[in-house]
């Protein structure tokens, strides 16, 4: 498995575990309950897409402490988003 399919599906782990979701079901597309999470989530997405070229792949705009992941005080998983974020980047060549 590729580093960066490693990467992807360790963002989507993270997401699974820390993103808070939509409560408002009315739009099946907003999954997460802030733009954070789909941020995160679209990386992961092109990451795991091997066609997709690295170089073309942004750092997702999140900040953990938006409101949108849980626990919001949770040192660890802070810092965990922060490093995914730094791997994207890396990654990428940015």
């Amino acid at each position: 498995m590729s580093e960066r399919v490693k990467l992807g599906n360790e963002i989507l782990e993270f997401l699974k575990i820390h993103a808070k979701l939509n409560a408002d079901q009315s739009d099946p597309e907003v999954k997460y309950n802030s733009p954070d999470g789909s941020e995160m989530e679209t990386a992961a997405l092109l990451l795991l897409d091997e066609k997709v070229p690295l170089n073309s792949i942004d750092s997702p705009f999140s900040s953990y402490g938006s409101g949108g992941y849980q626990p919001l005080n949770d040192k660890k998983a802070q810092e965990w988003h922060d490093s995914l974020k730094k791997r994207v980047r890396s990654l990428a060549g940015k």
